[in-house]
């Protein structure tokens, strides 16, 4: 390994030169000393252009670094071509391109050459404490057919924000561009933000990491993983966790997230206000396989879909609040599990106000106060899985139709044990305010009223009391709220041991008389 000093004249200071491992050639360090865009001339020592840096670290094969001082660097020299020497600035070598100043305070801007800003042609290149924008055409702010990490910039009021083979961004934030802000086949961002890009927040075709990130007001689709428009797809495995996807759009498809393949997973991340003209929050399109855990979604709107989110197969610890869509509130279709979860005030303009069509399980879980304008208040199951429901609490709901609380389209299909169902209610034209259909009894479930529409809550252990004595829906305890069961409930004691989890939703232990329901009392 080489090391190698250059003194900067001019700049009073010397910069030692970081070594790349053994075997690699060492760099050289540029320093920009003019902001203008001269017809290049060489970069000399004190009179050296942004453009002329980038030819001279083309032409040498070690890994440069180009060093911006504060100042706003204008590219005006018009023409197209792939060498830098008018244009955009087309990157040929591994190289560095950083601010020696505060982040952001070096701005480097392509308005005066009507094409893109930086296109990385060739080499792995880093930016670092930059604002780039003003980048025209398809390249944008960033292009590149190569690896680009950057770091601590700004990349805003281009056509494109960044375009990449290959993108790492730690801290920086992409917005305002007119298409998407980041296109990539494969990208890991962290502690950044993709914000009112005129496109797609992040659109990456293959492998995504999103962490602690925040992708907000984007006008087509938040986060876009995959490819759905092939029969082939590019199968990646996408990554959300501790990410805020918050008040996008869609005039087409689905305004928060659609995942197109990939068994994706999103952990404790925030999804709100987000509306598509097919579902609002999110949508596992495809071959899609999705896990959710200890996340929210929140006031999402659904124009043509579900309000919260489509095709899931696990959801939990997670909350679905004052979501709205026509085919369900919360979550339409998919099959899997949903344990530990609650699902509140989610409302749809036809069934379903908070499930419509899954199948699977769901365990331990709280539906309050959901409504429909058709029938199913909090779940429809229409029969195509089997749907086990055990020790879950469904009260407060409403619906215009049938089934305040339930509504079992196929006989026998959908499976109740130890679940409390009470204070549900139906319109003026509705009928059956707690269940409507035929179930499939497990034991030990409590309803607070016996309609007449609703049959298969015969097992002896299966009660009927008009007084449930339960609270409302509060926090108390664990990650998600709860509904409480009051002194004297006659919840307390009566589920089936056999059926029942060894922990109620908050994950309070069960006592060997367990309770009916959601939530444990102790």
């Amino acid at each position: 390994m080489r090391w190698l000093t250059a003194t900067l004249a001019g700049a009073g200071v010397c910069v030692a030169m970081l070594g790349f491992g053994a075997g690699t050639a060492s760099g050289d360090s540029y320093r920009v000393t003019r902001t203008d865009d001269p017809q290049p001339d060489g970069c000399k020592p004190r009179d050296c252009s942004l453009r002329e840096a980038v030819l001279k670290a083309n032409r040498h094969r070690g890994r440069d670094a180009i060093v911006l001082p504060p100042g706003r660097y204008e590219l005006e020299l018009g023409g197209a071509e792939d060498r830098a020497r008018s244009g955009d600035l087309d990157i040929r070598q591994r190289v560095a391109v950083r601010a020696s100043g505060r982040p952001r305070s070096a701005i480097v801007s392509g308005r005066g050459v009507d094409d893109g800003v930086f296109d990385v042609v060739r080499g792995k290149t880093r930016f670092d404490g930059l604002a780039i924008t003003g980048g025209a055409d398809s390249v944008g702010g960033i292009s590149a057919n190569r690896r680009v990490t950057v770091v601590d910039s700004r990349i805003a009021r281009n056509y494109r924000g960044i375009q990449a083979d290959e993108l790492v961004m730690k801290r920086s934030r992409v917005s305002r561009n007119r298409d998407d802000g980041v296109l990539a086949m494969n990208a890991r961002i962290e502690n950044s933000g993709m914000s009112s890009n005129g496109g797609k927040g992040v659109l990456v075709y293959s492998r995504l990491e999103l962490i602690r990130s925040s992708v907000a007001g984007n006008a087509d689709t938040g986060i876009h993983s995959g490819d759905c428009a092939t029969s082939s797809p590019i199968v990646g495995r996408p990554l959300v966790v501790r990410t805020r996807v918050q008040a996008n759009s869609s005039a087409t498809r689905t305004g928060g997230m659609r995942v197109c393949d990939g068994r994706f997973t999103i952990r404790r991340s925030r999804f709100g206000s987000n509306t598509g003209a097919e579902h609002g929050g999110l949508h596992a399109d495809h071959f899609a396989r999705g896990v959710i855990r200890r996340s929210v979604f929140r006031n999402n709107r659904g124009q043509d879909g579900a309000g919260g989110a489509a095709y899931l197969d696990e959801v939990t610890g997670t909350t679905f609040h004052h979501n709205f869509g026509t085919t369900a509130g919360a979550i339409f279709g998919g099959g899997g599990a949903i344990e530990r979860s609650t699902f509140s005030r989610n409302s749809s303009a036809g069934d379903g106000g908070a499930l419509n069509g899954f199948g699977g399980q769901i365990v331990n879980s709280t539906f309050a106060s959901n409504s429909a304008a058709g029938d199913a208040g909090a779940i429809l199951h229409t029969g195509g899985r089997k749907l086990r429901v055990r020790s879950t609490t469904i009260v407060d709901n409403r619906a215009g139709g049938e089934g305040g609380g339930l509504l079992a389209e196929r006989a026998g299909r959908f499976l109740a044990g130890n679940v409390l169902v009470a204070r549900n209610t139906v319109g003026a034209g509705g009928s059956d305010p707690q269940c409507a259909g035929t179930f499939a009894s497990l034991g030990g479930n409590l309803r607070s009223s016996d309609d007449p529409g609703c049959a298969g809550f015969d097992r002896a252990s299966d009660l009927v009391r008009g007084q449930p004595r339960i609270g409302g829906l509060a926090n108390n305890g664990g990650p998600t709220e709860t509904v409480k069961l009051l002194k004297g409930s006659p919840a307390i004691g009566n589920a089936r041991p056999k059926t029942s989890p060894a922990r109620d939703q908050r994950g309070v232990k069960r006592d060997r008389r367990p309770d009916v329901g959601a939530f444990e009392r102790r």
